[in-house]
């Protein structure tokens, strides 16, 4: 006999079909799991008298308790991720053929589910141009709209990190390596005896947390690219965890006090206080706006700690390659001697990058329709003629670009702008024996001008040497896909005041 665990007759009648009479004297019992694959084979001395229907009780018990634990442990076993990509990938293929459905009530459903599905379906849409009908196209227009737009916010949250069972330095800091991409340089004793353990903590808690048990900083001037340059902790220099402030991708930090008194004009008298704002690596802000109003400190003594008078907003100015930025906070010279600050709570205006799209032009094309990806649009408006060189005219328009492309903000500058062509050189062509077609040869842009700046959108001609022959290169454009603002609110505790 086979029992089934999908089937709950089966089981439940188990122990009456055991105790049944039968010219057999034992009984096979086979058990599957939910999938066509058998588990468990028992086979046990049919029962032929009164004590059968206690023995059959009692192994009926038995194998309901085999089935749940042995499905169970089915369960815990890994499932294949091409498999999984595979069911993914048909299921995204008939809901979208479901967006020509009959009725608008299945059109719809099938747009909805497709939203539902997630960020990992953005890579199995088609193309808007490879469907057959308007509807078709406009739904497919909004589904990755959403989820381009959903794409953009998460990637400004905090990366959760975990660190398992790290016994020593070098171990603990190569699994946040492994998990970011950051890498670590400086006074890293790898062999340094740590002990820690820490599942799905913001990045800079992770990091902290590290250098804390190591005795370690960072030298916030001397990282490059992707990377942080650790430094021995000076004696005297509190615990980095001790003193921070946590907040999404910031770590905010006080760094120093400074007070001072005129005496010929009291009015003039204050104290700054500067503090540090840090973000992960894989972003750079594209504006820091500190409003003073939001910001209130409260002294040891119960005094409130009161804001220069003049004062309406801090700015904090981010630059591309270093993870940090300071400000000054100015205060008014509190009277009396108070010995520090209790708490310090604040606001950040963040301007954040959203996801980073890539943008190619065929520049042996005839014409070059507008590029689309979250709230950016991107035009390949011109090639011209300069002189010996091309100049590429492109504008970059937001939806909602909330002051980021105000004069004085330069990231949209540090957006790579470069060309690529086959390379033909077989000097520099791999002498393998393969037929792997040549690496493209970047062309870097030998300069750019502004041709048109609005709230929402910006103009700009690169120049590039093309050799006469334009046709032959690609262009490519790289720029986030949306400008995210985000309110970062902290509180720093026990300020020590001079």
């Amino acid at each position: 006999m086979t029992c089934l665990a999908d089937e709950p007759y089966a089981i439940g009648t188990l122990g009456d079909r055991l105790a049944t009479p039968n010219v057999g004297r034992s009984l096979q019992v086979t058990i599957l799991s939910f999938k066509p694959v058998p588990i468990m084979t028992i086979t046990t001395p049919r029962p032929d008298d009164a004590s059968g229907s206690v023995i059959s009780k009692r192994l009926a018990t038995l194998l309901l308790l085999a089935v749940f634990g042995a499905e169970a442990a089915l369960a815990q076993q890994p499932t294949d991720p091409a498999a999984s990509e595979r069911d993914r990938a048909v299921k995204v293929e008939r809901l979208i053929a479901a967006l020509d459905a009959r009725t608008l009530s299945e059109r719809q459903a099938a747009e909805r589910e497709l939203i539902d599905l997630g960020l990992d379906i953005l890579g199995l849409l088609p193309r808007e141009n490879d469907l057959p009908t308007a509807e078709m196209r406009q739904r497919l227009r909004r589904i990755r709209s959403q989820l381009e737009q959903l794409e953009s916010t998460t990637s400004i949250d905090a990366t959760p990190i975990t660190i398992r069972d790290a016994r020593t330095l070098g171990d603990a800091l190569g699994q946040i390596t492994r998990q970011t991409k950051v890498q670590f340089s400086g006074a890293i004793n790898a062999s340094l005896p740590v002990k820690i353990h820490a599942v799905k903590i913001p990045f800079w808690n992770a990091v902290d947390e590290v250098l804390d048990a190591a005795d370690l900083d960072i030298d916030r001037f001397g990282g490059v690219e992707q990377s942080l340059k650790l430094v021995p902790r000076s004696p005297d220099r509190p615990r980095r965890s001790d003193t921070a402030a946590y907040s999404g991708v910031f770590r905010i930090e006080p760094i120093s006090v400074t007070a001072r008194r005129d005496l010929h004009n009291p009015r003039l008298s204050g104290l700054d206080l500067m503090i540090d704002i840090s973000w992960e690596l894989r972003l750079t802000p594209i504006g820091l706006s500190l409003p003073l109003k939001e910001f209130g400190a409260k002294l040891d003594n119960g005094d409130v700690l009161q804001l220069q008078a003049s004062a309406e907003t801090a700015e904090a100015m981010p630059n591309a390659g270093i993870p940090s930025t300071q400000t000054s906070i100015p205060f008014q010279l509190p009277a009396g001697r108070p010995a520090k600050i209790d708490t310090l709570s604040g606001t950040i205006d963040a301007l954040l990058p959203g996801k980073i799209k890539h943008f190619d032009f065929d520049l042996g094309s005839d014409t070059f329709p507008s590029k689309d990806a979250g709230d950016v649009t991107v035009t390949l408006e011109s090639v011209r003629g300069n002189g010996s060189l091309h100049e590429l005219r492109v504008n970059v328009k937001f939806k909602q670009a909330d002051r980021a492309l105000e004069s004085h903000r330069g990231w949209v500058f540090d957006n790579p702008a470069y060309v690529t062509a086959a390379n033909t050189d077989p000097a520099e062509t791999p002498d393998d024996g393969s037929d792997k077609p040549a690496q493209p040869t970047r062309i870097e842009n030998l300069g750019y001008e502004i041709y048109r700046q609005t709230s929402d959108e910006i103009g700009i001609g690169y120049l590039f040497d093309l050799e006469s022959q334009p046709a032959r290169f690609q262009f490519h454009y790289e720029t986030p896909s949306s400008i995210v603002r985000s309110e970062v609110r902290f509180t720093l505790h026990d300020i020590l005041l001079p």
